[in-house]
């Protein structure tokens, strides 16, 4: 892929993040409204916020799905594109960092590392430096294993309390509050790859990672 065709699939990919973003907020304003007003849900309003909410959930889910393909393609072209430029001392092949994302336990760490490395030569730094701290990457990580975390409580919790004469009693807030860090950590994680889209698709089109191209070798 060319220059330009990165830079165009890195704009429309930060856009779908960022929209992702902004439909996590607002579910996260709603039940933080719930909280301090529960009195509310009790109301006539209760089957309008419960529409808009299923509604915005239909969006938020069509959006990530969306991320998700494009993820996908932006991941496969900005590796190989540091591929294609002859960058020496490269780890990961753009299909394997692509298909990280995907294959179970694996997609704990590699994706990771991959992209720590796709940052760091894409500006620049030497293949001694590819697995050094970027702090988007590991803020993006971070974000990604604290949503794992709450989802795997959450259906956890629904497991336990679907077996028989097993009933697990959690009071609406605890409901409320592990959504709230859920979507929390799920803005975050789509908030710093947004901003590791961007960084990455300037550095590559503006050419910063061409010092480690052979041909200045």
């Amino acid at each position: 892929m060319s220059s330009h065709g990165l830079a165009s699939l890195g704009a429309l990919l930060r856009i779908v993040l960022l929209i992702f973003v902004g439909t996590c907020a607002m579910l996260i304003l709603m039940q933080l409204t719930a909280l301090a007003v529960p009195d509310l849900m009790l109301s006539s309003s209760a089957a309008i916020i419960g529409f808009a909410a299923w509604g915005l959930g239909i969006i938020q889910l069509l959006v990530f799905l969306a991320a998700i393909v494009l993820v996908a393609l932006w991941v496969h072209a900005a590796h190989s594109h540091l591929h294609d430029s002859r960058v020496q001392g490269l780890n990961y092949q753009p299909g394997w960092a692509t298909a990280s994302f995907f294959i179970p336990f694996i997609n704990l760490y590699v994706p990771f590392a991959s992209t720590r490395e796709l940052y760091n030569r894409s500006h620049g730094e030497s293949d001694w430096h590819a697995a050094i701290p970027a702090g988007d990457v590991t803020s993006w990580a971070a974000c990604n294993w604290a949503a794992l975390l709450m989802f795997s409580v959450i259906v956890g919790y629904v497991f336990v309390d679907s077996i028989q004469f097993v009933h697990v009693i959690m009071p609406i807030w605890g409901w409320l509050g592990l959504s709230i860090l859920l979507y929390t950590f799920l803005a975050g994680s789509a908030w710093y790859l947004a901003q590791i889209v961007t960084k990455v698709t300037y550095a590559q089109v503006n050419g910063a990672h061409q010092s480690q191209s052979d041909v200045f070798a």
